[in-house]
């Protein structure tokens, strides 16, 4: 093949990618894009500073309590260590993300993921300290945790808990487990991996937990509120977008969304009823250890209703086919504090 050929097969190739990741992020609904979109221009700008906006912006206790910088309670949810690790998160974003904002609506999804954020960090300070005033280890009191997986790691317990029904998950495509005991299958199978932090993914479980057991009812937008704040900026914006999702009927809250098994750049979740399960890759820890990623996949959905079989299949498809290739050869470099 002449060296003209290969680069037109080459372009041809890019261009499709770049035409299927588009229409993928397009069927997803808007609190979702809204997600990868923010991640993804913080991302841009964190590129060429190094750690520099890693170390102001991650979840770090000493920081939090002693120089009162509170920003962080929610800044290291939306702040990753390099493009693989926000591909990995956010190709995980996709299953998760829909279906609880598919069951919520738009507002009231953007509100538990901001509040999965900050209780989140509080449970994860917590625990921190606890383990300092014990004398285990003073050292988690400076390290830096960023990465949404605390996030998505709730909202997968929102998921297995609150809206999925009947799904047992063979983890890792080999350990069958009950659904509802898959984010703890998940917590102790990614200890195994360097960089990995074990609290932050903790913190990620409890949030979700004390989500389904109605602990943060009263940090949820009433039907009335809801409606007040679609008037008002930004959601009065959203709102005109396709893809918003209005709160479902209490009737239609328990209903099960269809799924489909799709394989992809690290699956490593399949559900054994052919349904499918991804749950986050890990948080980081910025110390000079090497930082690993990984992704479990699930599932994508439509804009404002339940996604047919076939439309999530395509959007997982069209989006992991997309990505896989260029993130299967990507590595993950150390990143030191």
């Amino acid at each position: 093949m002449s060296q003209a050929a290969a680069s037109t097969s080459l372009t041809g190739v890019l261009s499709k990618s770049v035409e299927s990741i588009r229409i993928g992020l397009l069927s997803l609904p808007v609190g979702t894009r809204l997600i990868i979109a923010v991640c993804t221009v913080i991302q841009v700008f964190a590129t060429g500073t190094g750690n520099g906006l890693a170390m102001v912006t991650c979840l770090q206790p000493m920081k939090v309590t002693h120089s009162y910088q509170i920003h962080r309670l929610w800044t290291h949810t939306m702040v990753h260590t390099g493009w693989l690790h926000l591909v990995l998160n956010m190709m995980t974003l996709v299953p998760f993300g829909p279906k609880v904002e598919l069951h919520t609506g738009t507002v009231q999804f953007i509100n538990v993921v901001l509040q999965f954020s900050f209780w989140g960090s509080i449970i994860y300070l917590a625990l921190v300290f606890a383990i300092d005033a014990v004398g285990l280890d003073s050292s988690l009191d400076y390290a830096c945790v960023i990465g949404f997986s605390g996030v998505l790691l709730g909202l997968l317990v929102v998921y297995v808990y609150k809206f999925s029904t009947n799904e047992s998950i063979r983890v890792f495509g080999i350990i069958p487990v009950p659904n509802t005991l898959a984010p703890w299958a998940c917590l102790v199978l990614l200890q195994f991996l360097p960089g990995v932090s074990f609290l932050g993914h903790l913190s990620g479980i409890l949030i979700g937990l004390a989500y389904v057991s109605g602990l943060l009812d009263r940090m949820m937008f009433s039907p009335a509120g809801i409606e007040r704040l679609k008037k008002k900026f930004p959601f009065k914006y959203l709102a005109d977008m396709p893809g918003f999702v209005d709160p479902p009927p209490p009737s239609a809250l328990h209903d099960t969304l269809p799924t489909t098994v799709q394989q992809g750049l690290g699956a490593a979740i399949v559900p054994s009823e052919g349904n499918p399960a991804r749950f986050p890759g890990p948080g980081h820890v910025l110390k000079s250890t090497a930082e690993r990623g990984l992704s479990l996949y699930e599932h994508s959905s439509t804009d404002g209703t339940p996604a047919s079989t076939g439309d999530v299949s395509r959007t997982a498809s069209n989006i992991s086919a997309a990505v896989s290739d260029s993130a299967s050869e990507a590595s993950l470099d150390t990143h030191t504090s």
